[in-house]
């Protein structure tokens, strides 16, 4: 059963942050226009300049709420399973590395830190052309790739 005071909590929080909006903009409209035609060089200057700085203020403040009780909303309304996943059909979209825990994308083969295998070459999924193994380093490199990442030039076949 869905949490009834999480959805009452975001529509509270909502409407104060729009009731709090809707007083700055009218106590800022004579603010902003006391700044613009006032007199220069007064004392309703420095205090018209202290207010817009609070009514600024607000504003966030209120933009900052409406955003928490529409993530409360959101949550009441929620099914509970995360659109975002690490996975994508069958494969996760990120790997740690076994050696040094660096987070690596799937398409990798190795680390890009420290260099070592992620998984083995089989479960590896390609793209249907051929790849080549490097008979320096033993790396195993797309038919693409020129060079391998030790330095050494694609064997001609």
């Amino acid at each position: 059963m869905k949490n009834k005071t999480t959805l009452i909590q975001g529509i509270i929080i909502c409407a104060q942050s729009i009731l709090l909006d809707a007083f700055a903009l009218y106590a800022g409209i004579p603010l902003l226009g006391n700044l613009w035609f006032g007199d220069l060089y007064g004392d309703e200057k420095s205090v018209a300049i202290f207010s817009l700085i609070i009514w600024i203020g607000v504003s966030i403040g209120a933009s900052i709420a409406l955003s928490i009780g529409k993530n409360k909303i959101i949550e009441y309304f929620s099914d509970g399973s995360s659109t975002v996943s690490n996975y994508s059909a069958s494969e996760p979209l990120f790997i740690d590395c076994p050696k040094c825990s660096e987070i690596n994308t799937s398409k990798n083969e190795y680390c890009f830190k420290c260099g070592a295998l992620l998984r083995p070459s089989q479960n590896v999924p390609s793209d249907g052309a051929e790849s080549w193994t490097c008979p320096k380093c033993g790396k195993s490199n797309s038919h693409y790739i020129g060079t391998c990442g030790c330095g050494q030039q694609k064997p001609n076949r």
